[in-house]
């Protein structure tokens, strides 16, 4: 039994030296905070249009998130995004929209001043304009005349939730991409999206 029991601690030694070198190393970024300085971002990127019945087509985005730390690992965030999207085909029928997002969210961020990941959830309002062209039949009318119609709504958008990373190449210069999801109808508004803003 001493022969294996010398080839156990043999395997387990390396393995212990090994774990001892990955926490020294690890330990200094374990330890780090998020910057507690605010946070403004400029963002660009792509925005799927939720709906009642199904997704209805995506689109650009941009907008503008404020950051707001009020703890080493807890923020607020303030989110306003505007999209847009147009299905018209060659005859120039078919359907745009806008919609302006206006969100808040608790965010909670791991990591350091250099580079931190985020999670965050929290209620917003969304209020849209869409505007449909198409044909349709009158029936005082021999044949289907072109008609456009425009509709303008504002829903609360209770449950929100994001995630992504926020990198510092530099002392001030932020960069941030993220995933972006948010519930006013039945299918959410998706956005991915990447920014480039400034640390206060």
């Amino acid at each position: 039994m001493q022969p294996r029991h010398r080839q156990a601690l043999a395997g387990v030694a390396p393995a212990w030296f090994m774990l001892t070198i990955a926490s020294s190393v690890c330990a200094p970024f374990l330890r780090a905070e998020p910057p507690g300085r605010a946070e403004g971002v400029g963002h660009f990127g792509s925005l799927k249009f939720g709906g009642d019945e199904g997704f209805m087509g995506s689109g650009t985005a941009y907008g503008f998130t404020a950051t707001l730390p009020f703890h080493p690992r807890w923020a607020v965030e303030a989110d306003l995004t505007r999209g847009e999207r147009d299905t018209y085909d060659s005859d120039g029928l078919g359907s745009s929209e806008t919609r302006t997002l206006t969100t808040f969210h608790l965010v909670y961020r791991r990591g350091s001043e250099r580079v931190y990941w985020f999670g965050g959830v929290g209620p917003g309002i969304q209020h849209g304009n869409i505007r449909v062209r198409g044909l349709f039949q009158n029936p005082s009318e021999p044949s289907p005349a072109v008609r456009e119609f425009s509709e303008t709504s504002t829903d609360f958008a209770p449950l929100g939730y994001k995630t992504g990373v926020v990198v510092s190449p530099m002392k001030r210069l932020v960069i941030r991409g993220e995933v972006h999801f948010q519930h006013a109808l039945v299918l959410p508004d998706v956005m991915a999206r990447v920014g480039v803003g400034f640390r206060f």
